[in-house]
């Protein structure tokens, strides 16, 4: 699985307010086609339920850590909804 295609995929929704509200509201799986996700990944990623970004990064670190699969780097934010530098 590809640490650095879905660290994209969760970059893209912390600094993209349209990407994001589309992201959680029903958008996802169109919104995912602009990225080179695997089967793997994108199921994972569709399989996640979570209203707010927040709920969905806990979520994806727990299933990446239960999977056995590395962790996501924590990124240099103070939460997703107010990212550092905006």
């Amino acid at each position: 699985m590809s640490q650095q295609v879905l660290q994209q995929v969760v970059g893209t929704a912390i600094v993209d307010r349209q990407f994001r509200t589309d992201f959680l509201n029903g958008g996802r799986q169109r919104l995912l086609a602009q990225f080179a996700l695997g089967e793997e990944e994108a199921a994972l990623l569709l399989g996640i339920r979570a209203d707010t970004l927040e709920e969905f990064a806990a979520e994806l670190q727990r299933r990446l850590g239960s999977s056995g699969h590395i962790a996501l780097s924590p990124p240099a934010y103070r939460s997703l909804s107010n990212p550092v530098g905006f």
